[in-house]
C-alpha cells in the first residue's frame, strides 16, 4: 500500500475556544508555559482546495491513547523544538472542543523569542501535522460543495505554533474532486416502470491506479454511497493479475469492501473487454486514463457514460427538479 500523506491544518487564535497564550509558571524559576488548541472539532474549515473539512469529536482519542511521541515545534520545524510528550514537557488532551496542548517552555533563546512574538501578535495560530487512513474519512456534499469528515486521526506527528493562520491546501487533488462530483451527479432518481422515483441499478467501474489510489478515502465513500443506491461497483486496473497486485488492491479496499469484483486485465487488454469477459456490462467508467478503457482513444474525461444512460440521468434530473418545483421544495 502507498504510504499515507502527511497533512497539516491551522487554527487561528481568533477561532480557538481558549486563546493561545503564554503564562508564568508557579514553579520555582518562573518558567513559561505555552498552551492553547491545535485543532477544533465539530467546526467547518475554510476552503482546503476545492472542499471543506470537519474533524469529528473524538478524532484524536485513539492516537493519544496509543501514546504517540508528539513534539511541539515552531512552524513545524524539527530544528525549532519547544517540548515533547515522551519527556513529559508537552501534554495533549482531547476534549469536547478539540485538541488541547500545554507545554513547559525550555529556558532557551528560541522559547523566549517565541513568547515575545506571541506577545506582539506576530505568531497568530497553532497547527498540527497528521495522517488519516482512508477508512477513517467520509465524504459528503452540501450546497457549498464537497465536505470531508475525519472520523479518526491515524498518526499525529507534531503540534506547532505557527506564523500564518491560512489554511494549507490538502492532498486531495482537484482532478479527483471533479471526477467525484461528476460521478455523484449521475446518481439521480429516475421514473421506474411503476411511475415512482427511484435509483436504477448501474454498473460503475473505478480505475485503481490513477483514480482510486489518488484519493482512497474519497472513493471509498463514493463506493459505499453508490452500492447503497443499488449500483454495482467494480475496480479495474491494467496491472498484471498477480497475487501481490490483488493483495495490494484488496488491502486498499478493506476487508468489508462493497466492490463486486477486482479486474486486472494487464497491459495487453482493454478494461472494457476484461470487464465483459468477467460478466459485467459497465455503464459508467471513472477513469483518469480513458484510452485504457477501449482500444479506440476515448474522450479525455475522468467520467465516461454511455449515451442511453446519460439521457436517462438527464431525464431523471429534470423530472426530479419538476417534482420539487410542484411540491415547493
Amino acid at each position: 500500500m502507498r504510504p499515507l500523506s502527511v497533512e497539516k491544518r491551522v487554527l487561528a487564535v481568533a477561532s480557538m475556544p481558549k486563546k493561545l497564550a503564554f503564562v508564568k509558571s508557579r514553579a520555582s524559576g518562573g518558567g513559561m508555559k505555552f498552551k492553547g488548541y491545535a485543532a477544533r472539532t465539530n467546526s467547518m474549515s475554510g476552503d482546503l482546495g476545492g472542499f471543506r473539512e470537519v474533524l469529528a469529536r473524538g478524532a484524536f482519542d485513539a492516537v493519544l491513547a496509543r501514546g504517540a511521541d508528539v513534539v511541539l515545534n515552531l512552524n513545524h520545524d524539527n530544528g525549532q523544538l519547544l517540548a515533547r510528550t515522551s519527556s513529559g514537557t508537552l501534554r495533549l488532551a482531547s476534549d469536547e472542543q478539540g485538541l488541547r496542548f500545554e507545554a513547559d517552555a525550555p529556558d532557551t533563546q528560541l522559547a523566549r523569542d517565541t513568547a515575545t512574538l506571541m506577545r506582539r501578535g506576530d505568531l497568530t495560530a497553532a497547527s498540527f501535522a497528521f495522517t488519516v487512513a482512508p477508512k477513517n474519512e467520509a465524504w459528503s456534499a452540501d450546497e457549498q460543495g464537497p465536505v470531508r469528515t475525519i472520523r479518526e486521526v491515524n498518526d499525529l506527528f507534531d503540534v506547532s505554533i505557527v506564523t500564518s493562520p491560512a489554511y494549507p491546501e490538502a492532498s486531495v487533488g482537484l482532478r479527483s474532486l471533479e471526477a467525484w462530483r461528476s460521478a455523484r451527479a449521475l446518481m439521480v432518481p429516475t421514473d421506474n416502470e411503476a411511475g415512482e422515483m427511484g435509483y436504477p441499478s448501474m454498473t460503475i467501474s473505478i480505475d485503481y491506479d490513477g483514480t482510486f489510489a489518488a484519493a482512497p478515502g474519497l472513493w471509498l465513500s463514493f463506493i459505499e454511497e453508490a452500492t447503497e443506491d443499488g449500483c454495482t461497483v467494480i475496480m479495474t486496473s491494467r496491472r498484471e493479475d498477480t497475487p501481490d497486485n490483488r493483495m495490494e488492491i484488496q488491502a486498499a479496499l478493506g476487508e468489508d469492501s462493497d466492490v463486486a469484483a477486482v479486474i486486472l486485465c494487464g497491459p495487453a487488454s482493454t478494461k472494457r473487454d476484461a470487464a465483459t469477459a468477467a460478466g459485467f456490462t459497465v455503464d459508467v467508467w471513472i477513469d483518469d486514463t480513458p484510452a485504457t478503457v477501449d482500444s479506440v482513444p476515448a474522450q479525455r474525461s475522468a467520467v465516461r457514460v454511455g449515451t442511453k444512460l446519460a439521457a436517462a440521468r438527464a431525464l431523471g434530473a429534470l423530472a426530479r427538479r419538476r417534482l420539487l418545483d410542484v411540491c415547493g421544495g
